[in-house]
């Protein structure tokens, strides 16, 4: 099933705003976790590579038919959950808003993809989050609990954005809850 973007711009814009926070608040984990060593180096080189991958691609995008930005939006989406990803994984111990970085994906599916999309992306980041806390074992009760409010988050800021993102694309339109 093709994915239609609503508006290209939108993608951009997303863009414009979602980098310099994953920048940002990838720097301050290198910055202020306490890990010396191949951690901070690998994190450092893939938001290096986030940075130049995210600056790059809109200039790239706009070359593109409109066939295939749909399919390059997908794929620079899944590159940054997958960079995000590791970069949570390496460091979201100890500088724990970096849970944050899975909250994007979704959050930008939201606004320019449909609900269907959205929840699947946002399930899909809710899932990587578990996996990430699987893998680094020992978790108690309240990183648990704290866990699933970041799920809950994830899930629910996702589907409001898209639900308003909706609206605003298309105000004749009621925006449909499920029942």
């Amino acid at each position: 099933m093709k994915q239609k973007i609503r508006q290209p711009k939108l993608v951009t814009l997303v863009g414009y705003f979602a980098t310099p926070f994953a920048l940002f608040l990838g720097c301050m984990a290198v910055a202020f976790t306490n890990s010396e060593g191949w951690e901070k180096t690998l994190s450092l080189g893939l938001l290096g590579f986030a940075a130049f991958f995210n600056s790059v691609f809109p200039r790239f995008l706009r070359q593109q038919s409109v066939t295939e930005k749909g399919k390059n939006v997908k794929f620079r989406l899944y590159m940054n959950l997958l960079v995000n990803s590791a970069v949570v994984y390496l460091l979201g111990a100890e500088f724990r808003p970096l849970w944050m970085l899975l909250a994007l994906t979704p959050i930008a599916t939201a606004i320019y993809g449909n609900r269907a999309r959205t929840l699947f992306n946002a399930v899909t980041a809710s899932v990587l989050l578990v996996g990430i806390q699987i893998l680094r074992g020992g978790a108690s009760a309240t990183d648990w609990a704290q866990l699933a409010v970041e799920i809950a988050f994830i899930v629910l800021i996702s589907l409001l954005v898209n639900g308003v993102s909706a609206m605003a694309a298309h105000p004749e339109k009621s925006v449909q809850f499920p029942r």
